[in-house]
């Protein structure tokens, strides 16, 4: 059969399909069945376009990906920007980190745990700026990421569920961002940025930063306060580390986590 639509009219399409991402997220899926072998651990793909929906909000959605391998799950966003890289910030006093923070689910109760190794070590942060973005969308990657970390925990509320594809021990259960093109750093020293103009010195170090930790108080709150919490109390329950890798390196993260084991994690418990 001949083919009669026009190459012009093709190419337009294409251009919309790109414009979807969904070729983006279908490559990352790809990318995950593919990491691991090495070691002989590789990524369940527990599902993609994952649904999923948070009682107490009643908000719900897609997840892109959830992929599982004892004793961590990941929750998967997609993004591929056309509009130039994520900044993140940091300061001299922000170092190279091993912490996270995020929830763990077991047969009965989800935790939030802040671990102080969780391997490959990056810069973390809790500022990005998206270039291009106007005023009202600064915050954009911020929805993002809030979003995911509901998601996150609204897939890990589901485990005793899906105990076909968890079993039966306690899961870490992380929100992540895979996305393109690479992020940056901007290390800014804070002294010298001016107090008229917020503007920075010319020389400050931008990097490239194939992971990063992007911990902020994501998570929602649900209303219940510590007996004498204070604010800053408040705040901190809610943080969560989201971690944004750069789709190349994506299968060297998931490698590189090949050797995390339901003892380092969660002290010999189940």
């Amino acid at each position: 059969m001949v083919n009669q639509l026009s190459e012009e009219h093709q190419n337009g399409l294409r251009s919309h399909v790109v414009a979807s991402g969904f070729p983006f997220q279908m490559r990352v899926e790809e990318e995950v069945r593919a990491a691991g072998g090495q070691f002989d651990g590789r990524w369940n793909i527990v599902g993609s376009e994952f649904p999923w929906q948070d009682e107490a909000s009643g908000r719900s959605g897609f997840a892109d990906l959830v992929i599982y391998r004892d004793p961590l799950c990941f929750v998967v966003e997609c993004k591929r920007r056309s509009g130039g890289n994520w900044v993140f910030l940091t300061t001299p006093r922000s170092r190279t980190r091993r912490h996270a923070r995020f929830c763990v689910a077991g047969k009965n109760a989800i935790e939030v745990f802040d671990y102080a190794s969780f391997d490959p070590a990056s810069p973390e942060a809790e500022y990005c700026v998206v270039p291009g973005s106007a005023t009202d969308n600064r915050r954009s990657l911020e929805r993002i990421a809030s979003e995911l970390v509901l998601a996150t925990e609204s897939v890990a509320h589901l485990r005793t569920r899906l105990a076909d594809h968890f079993g039966e021990g306690r899961i870490a259960f992380v929100p992540l961002i895979v996305c393109r093109p690479t992020p940056v750093v901007l290390e800014v020293d804070l002294i010298n940025v001016s107090l008229e103009e917020g503007t920075v010195p010319p020389g400050a170090a931008i990097t490239l930063a194939p992971i990063v930790r992007f911990r902020k108080a994501f998570a929602v709150d649900r209303g219940v306060v510590r007996d004498g919490a204070h604010a800053s109390d408040i705040a901190e329950d809610r943080e969560r580390t989201v971690f944004v890798v750069d789709a190349s390196e994506l299968r060297s993260f998931l490698d590189e986590l090949w050797h995390i084991k339901r003892n380092n994690l969660f002290g010999g418990g189940s």
